[in-house]
């Protein structure tokens, strides 16, 4: 779950429907309306809000079964992936997000990624069963992707 540097929107990961819902926060009641779904082709977990872009970024599991059979027997790996989702507008509209695969792997550097996070050029990746991966991002995350 997030929230929007403005504090409107919340994000909810939906990860068996491969999707990010979007709910409009009231400011005087916190009372949530739904806004809008977002589909993403993966099973997304946990997601982080980038705190200068405002971009959802999410540790993803690829394939669902993999998933479970990782989880009856911790050396069957998962693939993993981090998302990106960029808002391209202010005003949020289903056309005005954009799905970026950032991190992608066969489960052997890491298996079923649940997490996320990004500091400068840094993204940390975790997992709920495994090690945590770093990686060194030759692109500054604050930049649009239209830019480089």
């Amino acid at each position: 779950m997030g929230l929007s540097l403005d504090g409107q929107f919340v994000y909810i990961a939906r990860p068996f429907a491969s999707s990010i819902m979007i709910y409009e926060r009231s400011s005087e009641t916190n009372d949530l309306a739904f806004h809008q779904e977002i589909a993403i082709g993966a099973l997304p977990d946990n997601i982080f809000v980038h705190p200068v872009t405002g971009d959802l970024w999410s540790g993803c599991t690829a394939i669902g079964y993999r998933l479970l059979a990782a989880f009856e027997n911790i050396d069957n790996w998962a693939p993993s992936l981090v998302l990106r989702v960029r808002p391209l507008a202010q005003k949020i509209a289903p056309e005005q997000f954009k799905v970026y695969d950032v991190f992608s792997d066969d489960g052997n550097i890491m298996s079923s990624s649940s997490s996320a996070a990004v500091v400068g050029n840094g993204l940390l990746i975790g997992s709920v069963m495994q090690k945590l991966v770093y990686c060194d991002m030759k692109v500054d995350s604050t930049l649009s992707r239209d830019t480089y």
